[in-house]
């Protein structure tokens, strides 16, 4: 899982659901070392946490690294300390997604644990002039959710965590929005599956803004769908 720091965004809408949906920092349960996995098309890999740092190496979408740490550079953006095949250094926060580890084992811990299958959508009615074509980042638990799904491993009353990022590819009226959320599960629902909803707000620099609605669905393994 990774903090609050796109630098496709520089806020985050943070929601409340029905008392049992929290929005909260990332960070505040990430732990080291952990899982990495990269999720932008061409990452560099650089001798120090900062853009102008010697490049010595590149990754590509998918590739998996050792995450040992997080520093801050001057511009207040975040960096990831990684180790892989290509050898030591540093990725900008933005370009992988981390495993919040604690809470991945928390809920493997438990004797009610479920594999769950997890699928995301999101929809955008209106774009309001800032285009149709957009970059899609969801987590689950920090773990990287692809749009052919993902299996996670949910118990009632553990917590797990949500992210969504979303950025306009347009030229001209770049937008971006981030929001995560904390939600718990209670048992009915990992028995039958359930739904979890986010309203995120994509804003560019001039404030103009298109609303998606973003929802994580999560399914037991072996059932076909949510009843």
């Amino acid at each position: 899982m990774k903090p609050f720091r796109y630098s496709f965004s520089a806020f985050c809408r943070l929601a409340v659901l029905l008392m049992v949906l929290v929005s909260v920092s990332s960070a505040a349960a990430l732990s080291f070392p952990a899982r990495g996995v990269v999720n932008h098309a061409s990452v560099n890999l650089r001798r120090g946490p900062r853009s102008g740092a010697e490049r010595i190496g590149k990754l590509s979408l998918g590739d998996r690294v050792t995450v040992t740490g997080t520093e801050e550079d001057g511009n207040g953006a975040a960096w990831y300390a990684v180790s892989c095949s290509g050898g030591s250094g540093y990725i900008l926060a933005e370009y992988l997604s981390v495993a919040d580890e604690e809470r991945i084992q928390a809920a493997s811990a438990s004797g009610e644990a479920v594999m769950m299958n997890a699928s995301v959508t999101a929809v955008c009615k209106d774009y309001h002039g800032l285009g149709k074509t957009w970059s899609r980042l969801f987590e689950v638990n920090g773990l990287l959710l692809p749009e052919k799904g993902l299996t996670v491993t949910l118990a009632p009353d553990v917590p797990f965590t949500l992210f969504s990022g979303l950025k306009s590819k347009s030229a001209k009226a770049q937008a971006s929005g981030t929001l995560g959320t904390v939600y718990t599960p209670v048992a009915e629902e990992i028995v039958h599956g359930f739904s979890v909803g986010q309203t995120l707000t994509a804003v560019n620099k001039n404030g103009k803004e298109a609303v998606w609605t973003v929802t994580f669905t999560f399914v037991p393994v072996g059932a076909v769908s949510l009843p």
